[in-house]
């Protein structure tokens, strides 16, 4: 028997186009939860860094961090995208200078896959307070007015001129630790600022004139704060020293002249030092006096000739606190014909001298 109506639906479905339309799943949410969501808050420069702490699992590709004015997370004032740390603690910063001291605020997680967000999880919090206020400090300068003196610098080798002041911190506070503070003093003669971090600090000029320096204060924050100094004025010490020597009781003696004394004193900065140069005629020739070797060095038969040639070296001596001086013992002075110079430098260079004594001892 034959089934014609089958071979019709046979023929029907070899001629008839089939057409299939796959019609896709909607992406799923991620599955993986955020959960012991945490934050804290920290503050870089004049920015809140706020700090997102949760346990992640294992389906989020990544995690969308924000700071929002709702729990909704509708309002967004930051946002970030960050990598999943599947099966480990997550964390994220985010800075940002556009919170408000003691707002309210909060701080929402959402697990991401693909372009599809998942719940969105969040914690409230409140801004903290920025430190916007610089560091306090008072100082002290030993003196407002000094002349220029002769200084040695250490390391050219090189005697230069220069006016010292110290400067002395007297207190200095803070809300931050007082490690974090940097100090900087600027003289105030072009020169760039030095950090300092001693008690004291040694300003330095090497040339005359009136300069104000400033100490700047600066927290961990970059909140600064500058302290103006006393005007200081810097002067070059241009007069001589007055030196004199000073003549004994019997000035004819030959006792009387066995320590040559006198006097030098200066107004400005001071009398750094006094010399003296003995020569004594014997026969038609001068010795001078060598006060290193102390014995007589035989010079010439004049008196000029002998004074710029003679190896003879002076008696350098200190002048006390009343500018009076005075050498060590001469010996072997005689009777005769006897020559004494005397000179000193201030601090400043500067050469004084003696009026020049003559006189023949009996």
């Amino acid at each position: 028997m034959k089934f014609r109506p089958y071979a019709a639906t046979v023929a029907a479905f070899a001629t008839a186009a089939i057409s299939l339309t796959v019609i896709a799943p909607a992406q799923a949410a991620p599955t993986d939860p955020v959960t012991n969501l945490a934050v804290s808050q920290s503050q870089v420069g004049q920015e809140w860094v706020v700090n997102a702490s949760w346990t992640a699992n294992d389906t989020a590709t990544t995690y969308k961090v924000l700071i929002t004015d709702d729990e909704a997370a509708t309002s967004v004032v930051k946002s970030k995208d960050f990598a999943a740390n599947a099966g480990a603690p997550a964390t994220a910063d985010l800075a940002t200078a556009d919170l408000v001291s003691g707002g309210e605020y909060w701080l929402a997680v959402r697990a991401k896959s693909g372009e599809t967000l998942g719940a969105v999880e969040s914690v409230p919090f409140t801004a903290i307070t920025l430190d916007s206020t610089g560091p306090t400090g008072t100082y002290t300068v030993n003196r407002t007015s000094a002349f220029m003196t002769i200084d040695f610098d250490a390391q050219s080798f090189d005697e230069i001129e220069a006016a010292a002041f110290t400067v002395t911190q007297t207190s200095l506070s803070d809300n931050t630790p007082g490690g974090s503070i940097t100090r900087t003093i600027q003289a105030g003669d072009g020169s760039p600022p030095t950090t300092w971090t001693k008690p004291t600090y040694k300003l330095k000029y090497h040339r005359p004139g009136t300069f104000t320096p400033k100490v700047r204060l600066t927290d961990q924050f970059g909140n600064v704060t500058t302290v103006n100094l006393p005007a200081l004025t810097v002067k070059r010490d241009v007069t001589n020293p007055r030196v004199r020597i000073t003549t004994p009781a019997n000035p004819t003696k030959v006792a009387s002249w066995r320590r040559i004394k006198g006097t030098a004193t200066d107004a400005e900065t001071g009398v750094s030092g006094a010399m003296a140069f003995v020569v004594q005629k014997r026969g038609g020739v001068w010795y001078a006096y060598d006060f290193h070797k102390r014995k007589w060095l035989k010079g010439y038969s004049g008196l000029t000739k002998t004074l710029r040639k003679s190896k003879a070296r002076p008696a350098s001596m200190r002048v006390n606190a009343a500018g009076a001086w005075q050498t060590p013992a001469i010996r072997g002075l005689r009777k005769g014909k006897l020559h004494v110079e005397a000179a000193a430098f201030d601090n400043g260079f500067n050469l004084g001298e003696a009026p020049k004594v003559n006189r023949t001892l009996r």
